[in-house]
């Protein structure tokens, strides 16, 4: 009879061979003490990624994908195939340190309110990543992230939404935690759903932790572990155009979803002006 596996590592990678083969190191080098896999989908990568896995870390189950499917859906393919009590959403540019999952595995199992947590986040030369948030609302989007706005940025309300007062090195719980490292238990996405596949890059975590409240479950943010994470190294390799339209389309879609055509109107409106920018941009 086989072990129980305690955590299911899931990694969805495009064209990040070196990133990718880097992380996988950390996590086989680095973790023990708990019952583990790690399930990789490529989302149809032209950089070796496949054959370099199959290669050195055979212990891998890989699933390779003949199109981008982009975050949502490869991460369901992983997380739907996972047989671990916990589940690991992690990005494929990130860098695990020794011991890191046992300790935010132990502080799940000691914390049975806990839904999902994250946890401290630092780029290569240690500085914070501020990760968390609140949930977002429409108006929230218009300041924060719509050309138009720019001036506006640095006001209270922003600053609130994002925490801009909190060092990330206090235990809290948070609305939103980040998409690079969400980890949850098996039991929540069986009761709240997986990934809105509608999402095909963003918002995702938005939409999964809304779903985790609703529920009248917790969100966590853990300081007591810290990962590495070299941030967008596979959007990175999109073109500009591209990523543009997916992020409109995935913000005008979770915004209609989550407050209604009125909202999903005056968004669209006000977001002619980044569409007109981002045009042009697209032909430089």
């Amino acid at each position: 009879m086989k072990p129980q596996v305690d955590l299911s590592i899931t990694i969805a990678s495009y064209n990040t061979k070196s990133y990718i083969k880097n992380c996988l190191d950390s996590i086989f080098r680095n973790t023990s003490g708990i019952n583990f896999e790690v399930i990789v989908v490529d989302n149809a990568s032209a950089d070796d990624s496949v054959k370099m896995i199959k290669k050195d870390f055979p212990k891998v189950k890989l699933i390779s994908n003949q199109k981008n499917l982009y975050f949502s859906k490869a991460y369901n393919q992983a997380l739907k195939k996972s047989g671990g009590r916990y589940c690991l959403v992690l990005n494929s540019d990130t860098i695990i340190p020794k011991n890191s999952l046992k300790k935010i595995f132990l502080f799940m199992e000691n914390h049975p309110e806990d839904a999902a947590s994250s946890c401290r986040q630092v780029n290569d030369k240690g500085q914070i990543d501020k990760t968390c948030s609140l949930f977002p609302t429409p108006i929230i989007e218009f300041l924060e992230s719509n050309i138009l706005t720019k001036p506006l940025r640095p006001n209270k309300i922003l600053k609130r939404y994002r925490y801009n007062d909190w060092k990330r090195n206090t235990s809290r719980e948070v609305d939103v935690i980040p998409g690079s490292f969400m980890f949850i238990r098996k039991k929540t996405l069986e009761k709240v759903g997986y990934f809105d596949e509608n999402l095909f890059l963003y918002y995702g975590e938005n939409d999964l932790c809304l779903r985790i409240k609703k529920a009248g479950l917790s969100v966590y943010h853990n300081p007591k572990v810290t990962i590495i994470h070299l941030q967008s190294q596979s959007i990175n390799k999109l073109p500009t155009w591209q990523l543009f339209q997916i992020t409109l389309h995935d913000m005008l879609y979770y915004y209609k979803k989550h407050f209604g055509l009125a909202w999903w109107l005056f968004l669209w409106i006000t977001y002619r002006a980044n569409w007109i920018y981002w045009r042009l941009q697209s032909f430089k």
